[in-house]
């Protein structure tokens, strides 16, 4: 958190500040110049740039509060670490993880095969976005993928998905792992 000092400059033009844990707080101080009451506190959150899936880009309003552009976002993780196995990997293509969602590299588009997240789905301002470098336009995932990811975020937000939808899920992980073990992969 950022401990700032307003009582050493009630100006708030040059505000002294510290980073501490919560519960070592010292200062509680509106800070006028952040819009911040004495019960708000303004936080310091580590963050890696990373890609993601977008599902929805929103326009926020609140009553005293310009309108802000945000999206939510489905965070991806790179697997071609050593710490990922490919039984992981399987069972994320084959729908066995409820939270993951595998996606396959596209280097045209830069895209490294990965796993989206779905427990760690967060809001995310629109000026913290960044589109990949060389590309001038976002990259859409087709239209049978996106169903697909569609049914599986469903399935994981506890919705009802038709029983159609839940064989198609089913015999896309099954063929998966079929052809996993024809090739002489163990899961």
């Amino acid at each position: 958190m950022i401990d700032i000092d307003v009582a050493s400059d009630p100006t708030e033009t040059k505000l002294p500040a510290f980073l501490r844990p919560l519960d070592q707080k010292k200062n509680y101080f509106p800070v006028k110049s952040l819009n911040l009451g004495s019960d708000e506190h303004p936080f310091v959150l580590t963050g890696k740039i990373r890609p993601a899936i977008v599902l929805i880009e929103e326009i926020s309003q609140w009553a005293k509060a310009p309108a802000e552009n945000f999206a939510i976002c489905v965070p991806l993780f790179r697997v071609r670490k050593p710490k990922f196995s490919q039984s992981f990997v399987l069972k994320s293509q084959a729908f066995q993880y409820e939270s993951k969602f595998y996606v396959p590299p596209d280097p045209h588009f830069y895209i490294e095969e990965g796993v989206a997240r779905f427990e760690l789905i967060q809001t995310v301002h629109q000026l913290s976005i960044k589109q990949f470098p060389d590309i001038n336009k976002s990259t859409m995932l087709a239209e049978e993928f996106f169903a697909l990811l569609r049914m599986h975020l469903t399935r994981f937000f506890g919705g009802a998905i038709s029983k159609e939808d839940q064989d198609t899920l089913e015999v896309y992980g099954q063929l998966i792992l079929e052809e996993a073990k024809k090739q002489g992969v163990s899961i």
